[in-house]
């Protein structure tokens, strides 16, 4: 853990590099953030990531402690639609690459992937326009590969 100020970053795990290009560790070109953000002791534990990268548009990745469970992916994808909210037929679980379960949410104002590792739910999100529904996968397919190899 690192203390800014009164801001608190939690990384996890071990101490990893940055992640470039689509969550590798390649070292070649890469989509570096154009902003970060973390929060206060008072509020979850969240960093915020948003990257501009020229094949899949503007998107942001925020890492933040949770208690979810896939069974709360699960709830939130199988509910009672409320007016293009949970349960919507765009609200869908999907696999990832690694095995690993994932919610995907399709439906504006934003293309939505969110997985969990570790007790970290890890949310990959883009205006619809232009991040599209597998952009969002491709970036949690590599944020997943690489979460499962840095622990």
């Amino acid at each position: 853990m690192r203390a800014a100020g009164r801001c608190r970053l939690i990384v996890p795990g071990p101490r990893r590099r940055p992640i470039s290009k689509h969550g590798g560790r390649d070292g070649g070109a890469s989509s570096r953030p154009l902003s970060a953000a973390a929060v206060g002791p008072d509020r979850p534990k969240v960093v915020a990531f948003v990257y501009r990268d020229p094949s899949l548009g503007t998107y942001w990745v925020e890492e933040r402690s949770s208690g979810w469970t896939d069974a709360t992916l699960k709830s939130l994808a199988d509910c009672p639609s409320v007016d293009g909210g949970c349960g919507d037929p765009a609200w869908t679980l999907t696999t990832l690459a690694d095995g690993t379960t994932a919610l995907q949410i399709g439906t504006p104002p934003a293309t939505v992937v969110i997985f969990l590792r570790n007790g970290v739910r890890f949310d990959v999100l883009g205006p619809p326009d232009e991040f599209k529904e597998s952009n969002g996968v491709s970036v949690a397919n590599a944020l997943s590969s690489a979460a499962t190899s840095a622990n």
